[in-house]
């Protein structure tokens, strides 16, 4: 490594993602002697600032443990702006499930982007090219992947509100988010992760559920006339 520092080395390891608590970064280090010392670095707060973050030097063998953010510290922590940071994750992969008809997508199959990170709702609509006339944007789903609780969580909104402004209707986007557009599909892939009752192991298993959506809607949603 060029330059051993502790912000290279989480930018050479893909960069932090917005579950990171950055305000406790741990580094250790095991001595010659087998003890093992350890350093706190807050990140976060330089971040907040806008000042410039520690310059904390690396040595052979260093480990660097980044803590999870936890439900109760997310109210006071700014996501987006980390987000936004130069030492976070600079890409992130959304998937668009798009069963409308019109844009740059093919209705019934998965659109994998690359977006900036810390894009929002309307830069994956965006990026493959709903056709407002054809799709019902009154009713578009954004569903993510809980690692915590181990299942998926669905969030309905209107991107006609979101194109009006309404910030609550344009939430930032996280890695591995999938975007589902449709006019009674939305309504049907909650049926289908409602009846799913085995817990997704991980992130791996939460994206090829919605695979399976693309490769077999007819036998997953149950009751219902397709999309069309």
């Amino acid at each position: 490594m060029a330059a051993p520092q502790l912000s290279t080395a989480l930018l050479s390891a893909g960069g932090t993602t917005r579950l990171a608590d950055l305000r406790t970064v741990r580094v250790r280090r095991t001595l010659t002697d087998g003890s093992v010392i350890e350093q706190n670095v807050d990140l976060y707060t330089p971040l907040r600032e806008a000042n410039a973050i520690p310059d904390v030097r690396l040595a052979d063998g260093d480990s660097i443990i980044i803590p999870t953010l936890t439900s109760d510290a997310i109210a006071d922590y700014d996501r987006n702006l980390i987000a936004r940071s130069t030492i976070s994750q600079q890409q992130i992969v959304i998937r668009v499930l798009n069963y409308s008809a019109g844009g740059r997508s093919v209705p019934g199959t998965i659109n994998s982007i690359n977006l900036p990170n810390g894009s929002n709702f309307l830069d994956a609509l965006t990026a493959v090219g709903i056709t407002p006339s054809t799709a019902n944007l009154g009713e578009v789903a954004l569903i993510r992947f809980d690692p915590q609780q181990g299942r998926a969580i669905s969030q309905e909104l209107d991107a006609r509100d979101a194109l009006l402004g309404d910030t609550s209707q344009d939430p930032p986007l996280e890695n591995n988010d999938v975007v589902v557009v449709g006019r009674n599909f939305v309504s049907r892939v909650t049926y289908a992760l409602n009846t799913f009752t085995q817990p997704f192991r991980d992130v791996l298993g939460f994206l090829l559920f919605f695979d399976s959506l693309a490769d077999g809607a007819n036998d997953l949603f149950g009751p219902g006339d397709n999309d069309n």
